[in-house]
């Protein structure tokens, strides 16, 4: 009885069956990932070497070695990734920019066809994924898909510093080590270049793999997949309010740092071993970190008024104790913000003013329009007649009036904001055929209040208003609504 091979089957097939149960990818990318992660977890680069030496790389009866056509095949292969990754970046760096707009289950799908795209056409298959334990999911998920990025620029330059012809190999402790236990009897059977020849295995998947994923995203991004559509979109109407919104993500922490309450020095300074005020941690759940039981003495005289008793340390930039530690490039004007009382969040009537401690550098009249502000926190702006009289100007729409009052913030701590032309140009926009006011009239106002002339900037991004007539405002605000909840808008 005859028996038909199924290309399937032999794509699934995998060296590791006997110890693990791989799902078919196709049927279960979600638990066929799972599993590679576990199994990649438990094993050390020795084992992956003994299982697969015998498979890629048995003794051969003859002298020529493949070495030499593997790796052109390898500088071919990283070349042509090279200019992919080239393509994702690109100028502006809008795949990029897309890559960290996309959610966690559209990157999810893009690595997946990475995989799916890569095993068949390299050296054993899926299992090659066991050369390579560092390309997980999970990992390249992480810090909204920038260890994805990370990898992508890292091998991409790489390759370019390599230099003419030479291949990159990319490094991995795991793999340096994949000798260190191996038997010399073991080695004996093998090919003299066993190592090697799986070393360009393993950089071949990497390769392969980051060069699919890539490939994924272009075609979504150059078709406009339903997928990427609410990303494209948002990209074509805000600008560069998408890249700032990217550049944001991607500098977000996904943990806190930590840092010596004594000399605040970070882990990648003093080490990785910090040590806890055990009383603190015990009685309050209380978290202070010491580098040295040296720092440790030198803070008692500060800490042991509080300790095991309040819940006090110092508010380090990017500790746990810092309520910004997530967004470590947030600007300074941003941190005296209030807070409520109840869920800590930011007090939206505390948005839009500057440090506290700039108010003396102040003209008299921007002393003047912060006095009002501080009076009446729900107004946006105070503009001013003929006579001279204040007229209150507060906007409505909650998600614009964010972005005003963003602005507003870096206008009033800053000599050299490059955002009060955009502020204004909203207020001419909505407020210049109100009587008493007029376009050279604000103008005017705000000059005197900042002191410095804004007319020829803000006839620069007039000019680039477009056929919308939409401000920069409310481009930013029409933009970044796409990513937001109706009830949010």
């Amino acid at each position: 009885m005859s028996t038909s091979l199924n290309i399937e089957d032999i794509l699934d097939f995998s060296m590791w069956g006997d110890e693990f149960t791989f799902e078919a990818f196709k049927a279960n990318p979600a638990r066929w990932n799972k599993n590679w992660e576990r199994a990649s977890r438990i094993h050390t680069g020795s084992d992956v070497f003994h299982r697969m030496g015998s498979v890629c790389a048995p003794k051969r009866p003859v002298k020529e070695s493949p070495i030499t056509m593997l790796t052109e095949q390898l500088v071919k292969m990283q070349d042509l990734f090279v200019k992919v990754a080239e393509a994702v970046e690109g100028k502006e760096g809008q795949g990029v920019t897309a890559w960290l707009l996309l959610g966690q289950v559209e990157r999810t799908k893009h690595l997946n066809k990475g995989f799916e795209n890569s095993y068949p056409v390299v050296a054993a298959r899926q299992d090659a994924r066991c050369f390579a334990p560092e390309i997980t999911v999970s990992a390249l998920l992480k810090r909204n898909g920038q260890g994805f990025l990370e990898l992508l620029k890292a091998c991409a330059k790489g390759r370019r510093d390599a230099g003419e012809g030479k291949p990159y190999f990319h490094r991995s402790v795991w793999w340096d080590e994949a000798l260190d236990e191996v038997p010399r009897s073991f080695l004996e059977t093998l090919d003299e270049h066993a190592y090697e020849t799986m070393t360009i295995f393993r950089n071949d998947f990497i390769t392969k793999f980051l060069l699919y994923t890539a490939l994924s995203v272009l075609h979504d991004l150059g078709h406009e997949t339903p997928g990427v559509k609410r990303v494209t979109d948002f990209m074509t109407k805000s600008g560069t309010t998408a890249q700032s919104l990217a550049k944001a993500i991607a500098s977000t922490r996904d943990k806190p740092v930590i840092r010596c309450q004594s000399c605040t020095s970070t882990q990648q300074e003093s080490g990785p071993v910090y040590m806890l005020c055990s009383t603190c941690k015990s009685k309050l759940n209380f978290t202070i970190h010491y580098c040295s039981v040296r720092c440790q003495r030198e803070d008692w005289r500060d800490h042991k008024r509080y300790c095991g008793k309040e819940k006090i340390a110092k508010n380090l930039p990017g500790t746990i104790h810092d309520r910004f530690w997530f967004q470590p490039d947030i600007p300074d004007s941003l941190r005296h913000l209030g807070t409520g009382s109840d869920t800590g969040a930011v007090d939206f009537a505390s948005l839009g003013f500057g440090d506290p401690a700039r108010v003396q550098k102040y003209s008299a009249a921007l002393r003047r329009q912060v006095s009002l502000l501080n009076v009446d926190k729900q107004a946006d702006y105070f503009l001013f007649d003929e006579r001279d009289r204040p007229i209150r100007f507060e906007i409505q729409n909650s998600l614009l009036k964010t972005f005003f009052r963003i602005t507003r913030t870096e206008a009033l701590s800053s000599d050299n904001s490059k955002t009060l032309e955009g502020m204004v140009e909203y207020i001419i926009k909505a407020m210049g055929q109100k009587p008493g006011l007029s376009r050279k009239r604000i103008i005017a106002q705000f000059t005197k209040e900042y002191e410095r002339d804004i007319v020829v900037n803000l006839a620069k991004i007039e000019r680039v208003r477009g056929k919308s007539g939409l401000t920069v405002l409310e481009n930013m605000s029409q933009g970044i609504s796409t990513f937001m909840s109706p009830g949010l808008q």
